[in-house]
């Protein structure tokens, strides 16, 4: 038994050993200060634009430099009172990181009735773990049925990556 546990302390150092002489460095991307991520972001598009049964739906994406990504989310309609939307109960953001109301996911509105302006602000990082890193090539909003139809994903694709 005494054997097997010095064998296994060399073992234990020996791997230890080569991970130090190799200079491979641990992936750093999720712990990088959000600042950092993305501050030139290029897509193939800000901009999407869906309606949902009758609701007319623009989301645009502003790579920011701060704590959240955000989207300006404008919903226009003229069959449903969107005042009391709370928009982090209809839209999932699925990066590096999956986001939704339970784990960051916020808003803020202006408007009233059938005309709101929102905020979607998806924080940049979740429990120490970066939501877009370099390792992304999309990244997706799911939008929720607000007013009877169907689920829509939104894919923006990256053109360029650089920090």
């Amino acid at each position: 038994m005494k054997n097997m546990k010095v064998m296994l302390l060399i073992l234990i150092s020996t791997v230890l050993s080569i991970a130090v002489i190799s200079g491979e460095k641990p992936d750093t991307t999720s712990i990088e200060p959000s600042n950092k991520l993305y501050e030139n972001i290029v897509l193939n598009e800000n901009r999407k634009t869906i309606t949902q049964n009758l609701v007319d739906i623009e989301i645009e994406f502003y790579p920011t430099a701060g704590d959240y990504w955000e989207f300006n989310v404008n919903l226009d309609t003229h069959s449903v009172d969107l005042t009391d939307l709370d928009l982090t109960e209809y839209i999932i953001f699925k990066g590096n990181v999956v986001v939704d109301n339970t784990n960051g996911l916020a808003f803020t509105s202006t408007g009233e009735g059938h005309h709101i302006q929102n905020k979607l602000l998806v924080p940049k990082f979740v429990d120490n773990v970066a939501t877009l890193n370099n390792n992304n090539q999309e990244f997706e909003l799911e939008i929720l049925p607000i007013d009877g139809s169907e689920s829509n994903v939104l894919v923006w694709e990256f053109v360029n990556q650089s920090n």
